[in-house]
């Protein structure tokens, strides 16, 4: 990434589609995680908010409190109960939020195992689901890395982030000659 980013040229304005890496994306994978807990809900802190049943997508998003060597995974939570492994968005649609016991009993649903000392909290996010490929992509960018991701409103789920490390332009070479030398490729 370094030495391709020696001779940065300035972009142009537009709208693109975006490929971000693994680093990049899980910063922004761990803030859909926290919009599931049920506390970010009913403050009003979450764009998943009355978006049980509804589709988000074309992925699977599951919170693992026993994923092996997990960074967050504990035997169990905060009021002495099992964590598990929770479907979240399944197949795009959202299943359930993050419950503690508390907010288990408000929504008649059974906890999650996510309590914290003061809400449910996300232990780790799997995500899951149909692999793009950067090739597929005729006009946008890869996103190296991310930081300063702040959220302008998380309701909507409107945030900017700055890029860093690296953005690369892609572009699909459209009707590219095959040349002789490269005839098999």
């Amino acid at each position: 990434i370094a030495s391709l980013s020696k001779n940065p040229v300035e972009g142009k304005e537009g709208k693109y589609d975006v490929v971000f890496s693994p680093l990049a994306f899980t910063s922004i994978l761990n803030f859909i995680g926290e919009a599931a807990s049920s506390f970010s809900v009913e403050s009003g802190m979450s764009f998943l908010d009355k978006g049980i049943g509804k589709k988000f997508g074309n992925f699977t998003l599951v919170d693992d409190g026993r994923l092996a060597n997990g960074f967050g995974s504990l035997k169990f939570d905060e009021e002495g109960r099992p964590t598990q492994t929770t479907k979240v968005i399944e197949d795009g649609v959202l299943k359930t939020y993050l419950h503690n016991t508390s907010s288990a009993s408000r929504y008649n649903v059974e906890p999650t195992g996510n309590a914290g000392l003061i809400y449910p909290r996300v232990t780790n996010n799997v995500l899951s689901g149909e692999k793009g490929n950067v090739f597929d992509v005729k006009d946008g960018l890869y996103i190296t890395n991310v930081w300063y991701t702040r959220f302008q409103n998380y309701a909507s789920g409107e945030f900017s982030t700055i890029p860093r490390d690296g953005i690369f332009l892609i572009k699909k070479w459209r009707n590219w000659p095959i040349r002789k030398e490269y005839k098999g490729i």
